[in-house]
């Protein structure tokens, strides 16, 4: 679809301006001992609601790896993030020994994405980006998901701070993980 802008020109705002690009946040998910998912600690900078007034927009990029030394490696020599490894649990410190790790990419001082690796034994798991995308309402974009050929991938759930999320699978089995903000 072409809207008539070279690709590496925004639409100015209604007020003549470049756009404002906010930052994104990320919200790892960690698997309980139930099966259930949680979300990790989040850095006191990222605690904040995600805005309602985004509806359409991407707020995250998620890779899930089976293997995050490589990847880390190949989007740092392809794009030129800065991968920094920070605990899953707790992402204002590096992870233990034994501590599951998630990688946030930084570009220019930016958190631009993030990667999980996914359990060696998760054979339900499939590598690839998961894009989380901005809804006014997450249970209703669940319900429309469905009645049109979707499936739940994730149930709705709600994050202290953050906001509600769910993942979703297109007619096509394609993932996408949805997110709104609270009150």
């Amino acid at each position: 679809m072409d809207h008539g802008l070279p690709i590496d020109q925004a639409p100015a705002s209604s007020d003549g301006q470049a756009p404002n690009p906010t930052r994104r946040l990320f919200l790892p998910l960690v698997a309980t001992a139930v099966g259930t998912l949680v979300a990790a600690s989040m850095p006191t900078h990222a605690k904040q609601a995600v805005s309602g007034t985004e509806a359409g927009t991407v707020w995250w990029n998620e890779l899930r790896t089976r293997d995050p030394v490589r990847t880390r490696s190949f989007y740092a020599d392809v794009i030129g993030w800065s991968p920094r490894i920070v605990a899953q649990d707790d992402m204002t410190r590096p992870p233990a020994a034994g501590e599951k790790a998630y990688t946030v990419y930084v570009m220019r001082d930016e958190e631009v994405a993030g990667a999980e690796e996914i359990a060696s034994d998760d054979s339900s798991a499939r590598p690839g980006w998961l894009t989380y995308v901005q809804v006014d309402d997450v249970d209703e974009a669940v319900r429309k998901a469905t009645t049109l050929g979707g499936k739940i991938a994730q149930q709705p759930f709600d994050v202290s701070g953050v906001g509600r999320l769910a993942e979703i699978e297109d007619p096509e089995g394609n993932r996408l993980g949805l997110v709104s903000h609270r009150a």
